[in-house]
């Protein structure tokens, strides 16, 4: 063997043994069998730059993952929106489907939101306002009442409706939404002594009959009547054959 053929032999061994320390090292520290033959495969096929691969101390250690802790969010208080006028609607049912009229107790008043005592009925919660304003009730006050909640849910047949006792024709305000088979006719809005007709006209607007108002005109959807007073009807919606309907007193 000439001297130069013994120095590049030489060289030779020295990279491959270098190339060997470096693979052993990181051997020892691989995470994975996997990746500890790739290094063993490398270093058999003479892969060049090996020996200048840094060793690690120590071993990359798989961290178990905290899973993300999620907080409930808060149950946000139903409240009316504030650029609605009027407006009535039941945030808790009581045991009954329906309770035609009858005397409750106030409970608690909290701006809009009114909770009333029904006696064997249970508790009726609601949220009220009228023309603008909460319904003028205080702890203790005794009201008149009547609501009625769908049976079948494809058909509405819903009534709530509330009315101060303090004097005559009290504040309040009643909502209905009723469904039939045909146009609907002579539909009663509890505590408020007002009937609504569909008219089979274009539209299909409404009829409103009331004490000390006579008007023989319907009413399109959309439209706000006052009536007996202090009394306004709205109708929100008159379609085949549904009418729905607010009405309310509350100066």
């Amino acid at each position: 063997m000439t001297s130069a053929a013994f120095i590049a032999f030489a060289l030779g061994a020295g990279c491959r043994s270098s190339e060997r320390q470096a693979v052993d090292a990181s051997a020892e520290v691989a995470v994975s069998p996997t990746q500890k033959q790739l290094w063993q495969d490398a270093a058999d096929k003479g892969a060049p730059g090996l020996e200048r691969v840094p060793v690690p101390q120590e071993p990359v250690q798989s961290r178990a993952r905290t899973p993300a802790q999620s907080r409930p969010v808060p149950a946000q208080p139903v409240r009316i929106p504030g650029d609605v006028r009027s407006q009535i609607r039941i945030v808790t049912f009581p045991r009954d489907p329906s309770y035609t009229g009858g005397v409750a107790t106030v409970v608690a008043t909290d701006n809009d939101l009114i909770e009333l005592n029904l006696g064997p009925a249970g508790t009726l919660r609601v949220l009220a306002r009228a023309n603008n304003k909460p319904i003028p009730v205080m702890k203790g006050d005794m009201v008149n009442v009547a609501y009625r909640t769908r049976q079948d849910p494809e058909l509405p047949d819903d009534v709530i409706a509330i009315r101060t006792m303090r004097t005559r024709g009290g504040a309040g305000i009643a909502h209905v939404v009723h469904s039939s088979d045909k146009l609907v006719v002579d539909l009663v809005v509890p505590l408020f002594d007002v009937k609504l007709t569909q008219n089979d006209q274009p539209g299909l607007p409404v009829l409103i009959t009331a004490p000390g108002f006579d008007s023989l005109k319907p009413r399109a959807m959309g439209t706000t009547t006052s009536v007996d007073g202090d009394v306004r009807v709205f109708i929100v919606g008159t379609t085949p054959f549904t009418v729905n309907a607010l009405v309310w007193s509350n100066p």
